[in-house]
């Protein structure tokens, strides 16, 4: 009888001790359990409130600031201020331009005086020479009877080649002197013109319709070609996603884009895609790329609502499903998952369909309710024994 005991007892525990040695070869895992829901593919990207249009105000002529839209002041209380196209932001002093444009056109119209005069003057020549040849028709008739001297008739012919050749040099003279008088109007007329530009350039005008957001200049200024006067901005405002390039694929215009604005708090405002930029990233003087894609949106709410200078995040939805079998973005070794059963590991190939940063989805080779390994599954193999760690059961 106490030999039956004892020998109860040590397979108890040699049981007791396998199993002990068992569980410690057992390595832990961290498991969780394949659900159904719902999944938004989707990609993150950094929002920028740009002006549609942006102009820096430059003079093209230097000068002296004469007066500035509505007497504002650099840092006025009453920028930023709307202005309608065509109207004149910056006024530089004319006085100068406008008394040589004054002497220009005294020379315009003396030219265009002296090639009027020109025109109506009537040759000397011309009559005395029709006349002579008129003279000479009728002394030859006289000559053919023995009426004239035939020596006299010679005379009169070569005084009439002599007027020919008078009239000739007069038409070339004259022909010259109108060819002059007719530079010097047109001459006259381009530095007039000029003259108008240049006043024109003096008078610095808004180039669209929108909001002056700074002056930095006062009457009494004196400005160069290259100063910035002032900064004018469209009313229209862009919303720019930027992103990176491996996050670009896939994206279309009208996809539905969540934007949280730092200025807005916690609140989501919601838009779809109007464009996007074909060119990758933006690239400096060295001619390095930041490798970011550009899309813009057009809010629901209008982008205006948004100040110039707002930024914030974006979450640009490129696709939204139901009911599908989802598996943690971390259980996913390429495409296997380690999936733990009945004290063991099983590394199966599965085939994923859309995902985002925290899940993906399951297409095929997995049912719900399987648990899959979620911490460090690369370091387990197919058929390791293992164990849930902690209170998992």
């Amino acid at each position: 009888m106490k030999t039956s005991i004892v020998i109860a007892f040590v397979v108890v525990l040699a049981s007791g001790s396998a199993w002990w040695l068992w569980r410690d070869g057992a390595a832990e895992v961290v498991v969780e359990t394949v659900k159904q829901g719902e999944i938004k593919h989707s990609s993150p990207g950094r929002v920028h409130v740009l002006p549609q249009r942006l102009q820096v105000l430059k003079s093209l002529r230097p000068g002296r600031v004469k007066s500035v839209f509505n007497n504002l002041e650099p840092k006025s209380e009453s920028l930023p201020v709307a202005v309608r196209e065509g109207e004149v932001l910056v006024q530089l002093a004319t006085r100068d331009v406008e008394l040589a444009l004054e002497k220009i056109r005294v020379g315009l119209r003396a030219a265009e005086a002296r090639l009027q005069l020109h025109e109506h003057n009537q040759s000397e020549i011309a009559p005395k020479l029709a006349a002579d040849r008129q003279e000479v028709k009728a002394l030859e008739v006289l000559a053919e009877n023995g009426r004239y001297p035939k020596a006299e008739l010679r005379k009169k012919k070569a005084q009439i080649t002599i007027l020919e050749a008078q009239l000739i040099r007069e038409k070339e003279e004259w022909e010259e002197q109108k060819i002059s008088l007719n530079e010097k109007v047109d001459t006259a007329r381009v530095e007039e013109a000029q003259a108008l530009r240049h006043l024109e350039e003096l008078s610095i005008k808004a180039p669209f319709t929108g909001i002056l957001t700074e002056i930095r200049v006062s009457p009494g200024d004196t400005v160069s070609l290259v100063e910035p006067l002032g900064v004018l901005q469209s009313k229209k405002h862009l919303v720019e996603v930027t992103l990176l390039e491996e996050d670009f694929q896939g994206i279309e215009a009208n996809q539905s884009v969540a934007i949280s604005f730092r200025s807005e708090g916690t609140a989501i405002f919601h838009g779809k895609i109007s464009g996007y930029s074909g060119a990758s990233g933006y690239f400096d003087a060295n001619g390095f790329s930041d490798n970011r894609r550009r899309i813009f949106v057009d809010m629901a709410d209008g982008n205006e609502r948004f100040a110039v200078g707002s930024t914030g995040e974006a979450e640009i939805i490129k696709a939204y499903k139901q009911d599908v079998v989802l598996v943690p973005r971390r259980a996913l070794v390429g495409e296997n998952l380690c999936i733990w059963k009945n004290g063991s590991i099983e590394v199966r190939k599965v085939k994923i369909g859309i995902h985002n940063l925290l899940v993906a989805e399951a297409l095929d080779g997995l049912e719900l309710g399987e648990r899959v390994v979620v911490d460090t599954p690369h370091l387990f193999r197919d058929g390791q024994r293992a164990r849930l760690a902690g209170t998992q059961k």
